[in-house]
């Protein structure tokens, strides 16, 4: 099991539990979220003049939200 908690904007902590080794390692780095939304806009607008498709399609988002869903037990 993975799990990222991006507790602040500008650290995160990765967790990972290994079941063959019965226990959780931890990794706090830093971190500069501002880089992700500056790229997705950046995609977008590119995408937008050059007349392209973006990389992730209204069925890619869809297939992210129904797998959030699921785990949520919706």
């Amino acid at each position: 099991m993975i799990i990222v908690d991006f507790a602040s904007w500008d650290a995160c902590r990765i967790s990972v539990y290994r079941r063959d080794e019965g226990k959780w390692k931890h990794d706090d780095i830093t971190t500069d979220r501002d880089d992700m939304f500056r790229d997705e806009d950046r995609q977008f607008l590119q995408a937008v003049a050059k007349d392209k498709l973006i990389a992730c399609t209204v069925d890619e988002a869809r297939k992210s939200l129904e797998v959030v869903l699921k785990a949520q037990g919706r």
